[in-house]
């Protein structure tokens, strides 16, 4: 069985310290899921780090918002189901909350 990567999640990841630590760890060979609450500055941020060969994605978060989380913490189960072959896209923070 192959061994998958690591994944990190980090909050507020589209600027600043955020951003530096998505970096750090991608840098370092894990896969990054960088979230923000402005899904296009989580894009664009993400973006420049694939430019840069990381293993980036973003993903659309209020860390206040429950729902939100449960939709990344499902989103996290289903791509670690599928594998770093077979990757997903991470839903639009319209969908309905997961149960």
């Amino acid at each position: 069985m192959a061994q998958q990567a690591k994944v990190a999640v980090v909050t507020g990841g589209n600027r600043g310290m955020g951003l530096a630590t998505a970096r750090a760890l991608a840098t370092q060979g894990m896969r990054v899921v960088l979230t923000a609450r402005d899904g296009s500055a989580g894009e664009a941020a993400a973006a420049g780090l694939r430019e840069a060969g990381l293993d980036v994605q973003a993903f659309t978060l209020d860390v206040t918002d429950r729902q939100g989380a449960e939709r990344l913490a499902w989103w996290l189960w289903e791509d670690s189901r599928k594998g770093a072959k077979a990757r997903t896209q991470a839903p639009a923070p319209d969908q309905p909350p997961l149960r």
